[in-house]
């Protein structure tokens, strides 16, 4: 069998999406029958009954899968994401973050306690507190502990399962530490050697590439420009910034050079040290691990005389970090540079085949592979692909080697003689400013970039099964033609068919209301609010992305409190608006003088709305102003009540209307709707039978922030919908929700569901 490191790869992988995703007796029975016919295949093929080792192989990656969730003690289990706080002793293991008013540490509680219960478990947290503490220090604090935040939209940040990847089981936010200890720690020494270099960086270089050279030498990211980070990610080079196998083997490359002498099995050992030294003073992120382990396992195969195989060596990685976190397969980084280093290997050996020797021929194929290849995990998870970025990559992969040498060096240097450290890095400063540069440039060509929207799990999978059978192709497997235009052709399908008809989504933004309308090529935003602790346009933002969206073309707001508005500049400078729609009797606060300088300055287009508006938006989309209180003495009061019709089918926006309003709204003949998008966010204040009866919808959707302060949606609104047998959905418990209108029936869904007729909420089939 030829490499057997990427059969047992293969079969890990499955075990752990399977032990994730769906473990119970009968999904392990599929699996077990699954993996017995696989084998008995590979067995068949290969004629070698070894092959049957696979087996336990898989049954142990199913259990780790299966047992890799969070922490379940239950006691502890049971006062997370409470009020009640707990007693908490513990151990500062790593700075995390350095915020600007708050600092994230990683924790190691070794004694928590609640109600007389000790529990001396040894539980991972990340503690948030404004405080320096150092690594080392033992730590005492009584506070609540919380899960990480419940991903509630289709594009938000999943905290739990990064979480996960982190070997993370809660957070904190003590108001009060008290320091009862510390233990000069093999981690603290560290740190302080990490601190020192970081000094001696700070004073070589500007504060912008200080940050940057801090982050690529030291792989603390804590002083990295976010719009330079943002540049070179755009740009396609991000890579350069962590700490990879190219960090790896030039600094293992140096210290065998410099310790050569004293022997192969004195100077391989050095190095294997300096290695784990270095992979501690980096912070240990997997892409460090896995060049760590790589290189390994090159030392290895040189001592006792065996050939190095990249691509088993990679693999082998692979299986190890998988075995110790089954959450790895979740990491971009470890996407990323697993995906790299296997294009690398079986791009090679293509290069070999075909007796391609020239390094710069070698140079832009592998660049080219490597682009191609991890543009899967870019559209997948950004929804963009930058068409240009492999040449990017030619330029500055082998600065980035320059950097990499001359920073090292001048910041040990000049750590003794400044002089010669700031002499040194005086070309590193020149190189950096070049690629900086080169990615400006890049960005600045048209259609390097192109959104994608986000693809589907099979096409993701999809995209690599076709790499796969493209490299079969070229290493003279010509079986894989047949395969390889079945997999494109179901890809194409599957991406040409995506809904582009009518479609609502309810965003959850915190204690705000955003909803997106689309039709067509068409899209239009009804309120962009925000909280008054975050600013939601980003949420906005990657959520229009998500959907293929690029271009808003109108805004309409409802009245001018931050919750309902606060998100339009956010939004409004990452993604093009056409139109902001207010309402002439709206409530002239400084949120709306803040709206109309914005708009002035920015060259977006105000349109004042009165009673007699009425748009045809698109084909079979249109939208009215049906009441608004011109005479109104509070801002809510002032909402603009707005009307979307598609086709036959009605959705009836309310802004923050109360009580009041919707009495005298109720004699509206327009009023009637099939969606009410609940006034107020559910406020108990703003529930009139009358109006309700009058809209006579047949679901209700709410916006609320989870735990806000208001306590919406009050229980007597929802207990209020209930009686009136009406569906109701609100975004804090059941995040965003979805709506399409087919064939003149309305649809919904929510996170991690398929759409289903809204008739299933009130049980019917």
């Amino acid at each position: 069998m030829l490499r057997p490191a990427l059969y047992i790869l293969l079969y890990t992988i499955t075990g752990i999406l399977f032990g994730i995703y769906s473990y119970d007796y009968s999904i392990s029975c599929i699996f077990i029958a699954v993996i017995i016919v696989l084998t008995f295949i590979i067995v068949t093929v290969h004629k070698n009954l070894l092959c049957c080792l696979l087996m336990p192989v898989a049954l142990l990656a199913l259990s780790a899968g299966a047992s890799s969730g969070l922490h379940t003690n239950s006691h502890i289990e049971s006062m997370a994401d409470t009020d009640y706080p707990l007693f908490v002793e513990a151990d500062v293991c790593d700075i995390v973050n350095i915020y600007d008013d708050i600092t994230k540490y990683k924790i190691k509680a070794k004694h928590m306690s609640y109600n007389n219960t000790d529990i001396y478990d040894s539980i991972n947290m990340y503690m948030y507190v404004n405080k320096k503490l150092n690594i080392g220090d033992t730590v005492e604090f009584k506070s609540t502990i919380s899960h990480g935040n419940i991903k509630r939209n289709e594009a938000d940040f999943d905290e739990i399962r990064y979480f996960k990847i982190k070997g993370i089981e809660y957070k904190t936010f003590p108001d009060d530490v008290t320091v009862t200890g510390h233990s000069n720690t093999l981690g603290y020494f560290v740190k302080k050697i990490s601190l020192s270099l970081q000094s001696t960086i700070n004073k070589l270089y500007p504060q912008r590439e200080a940050g940057l050279m801090t982050a690529m030498l030291l792989g603390d990211r804590n002083n990295l420009d976010d719009e330079l980070y943002d540049l070179y990610r755009e740009a396609g080079i991000v890579h350069i910034i962590a700490i990879s196998g190219m960090h790896i083997s030039i600094l293992a490359g140096i210290i065998l050079i410099l310790v050569k002498p004293l022997g192969r099995y004195i100077s391989s050992a050095i190095v294997i040290l300096f290695m784990c030294f270095y992979i501690i003073l980096t912070g240990g992120s997997v892409s460090v691990v896995r060049s760590g382990i790589m290189m390994f396992f090159y030392i290895l195969s040189g001592l006792i005389s065996r050939k190095y195989d990249l691509i088993s060596s990679t693999a082998l990685a692979c299986t190890l970090l998988l075995f110790v976190n089954p959450y790895y397969i979740f990491d971009l980084g470890f996407q990323y540079s697993f995906i790299a280093v296997f294009t690398i290997g079986f791009t090679s050996e293509i290069l070999k085949k075909y007796k391609i020797e020239n390094k710069f021929i070698n140079l832009i194929v592998i660049s080219i592979a490597i682009s191609l290849t991890t543009k899967p995990i870019t559209v997948y998870n950004f929804y963009y692909i930058n068409c240009i970025d492999f040449i990017v990559n030619i330029l500055v992969v082998s600065l980035s080697e320059f950097i990499l040498i001359f920073g090292l060096i001048s910041a040990i240097v000049g750590t003794f003689m400044l002089n010669i450290g700031v002499f040194l890095s005086g070309s590193v400063y020149v190189v950096l400013k070049v690629i900086e540069y080169i990615s400006e440039f890049s960005l600045s060509i048209p259609f390097t970039h192109v959104q994608t929207g986000a693809i589907s799990i099979i096409s993701f999978l999809l995209m690599y099964i076709a790499l796969i059978f493209i490299y079969k192709i070229l290493m003279g497997k010509i079986y894989a033609i047949f395969p390889l235009v079945l997999s494109a052709v179901i890809l194409f399908v599957g991406i040409n068919t995506r809904y582009d008809d009518f479609e609502m989504y309810v965003i959850y933004v915190g204690q705000g209301d955003c909803a997106v309308i689309r039709d067509d090529d068409k899209c239009y935003i009804m309120d962009a609010g925000s909280s008054e602790y975050k600013n939601y346009g980003e949420v906005l933002f990657n959520e229009l992305q998500y959907n293929n969206i690029n271009k808003i073309d109108g805004i309409y707001i409802s009245h001018m409190d931050y919750d309902h508005m606060g998100g339009v500049t956010e939004v409004a400078e990452l993604m093009p608006v056409e139109n902001i729609y207010i309402s002439e009797y709206c409530d002239k606060n400084e949120n709306y003088n803040m709206l109309i300088d914005y708009a002035a300055e920015n060259n977006i287009n105000i349109e004042y709305v009165n009673e007699n508006y009425e748009e045809q938006l698109t084909e079979n989309m249109s939208i009215k102003l049906v009441y608004t209180d011109k005479n109104a003495v509070s801002t809510n009061n002032s909402s603009a009540v707005y009307k979307v019709t598609y086709g036959g089918k009605s959705i009836l926006f309310t802004g923050d209307i109360d009580s009041d309003i919707m009495d005298r709204a109720s004699d509206i003949a327009e009023i009637n709707a099939d969606i009410l998008k609940v006034p107020h966010h559910g406020s108990s204040g703003s529930i009139s039978e009358k109006f309700v009866a009058a809209v006579s919808p047949e679901l209700a959707v709410n916006s609320a922030g989870n735990n806000n302060i208001y306590g919406h949606p009050s229980g007597e609104t929802i207990a209020f919908y209930n009686s009136m047998d009406i569906p109701f959905l609100s975004t804090n418990y059941n995040g965003m929700v979805k709506i399409r209108i087919i064939d003149n029936e309305i649809y919904y869904k929510l996170l991690n569901t398929k759409f289903k007729p809204i008739q299933n909420l009130r049980g019917q089939k």
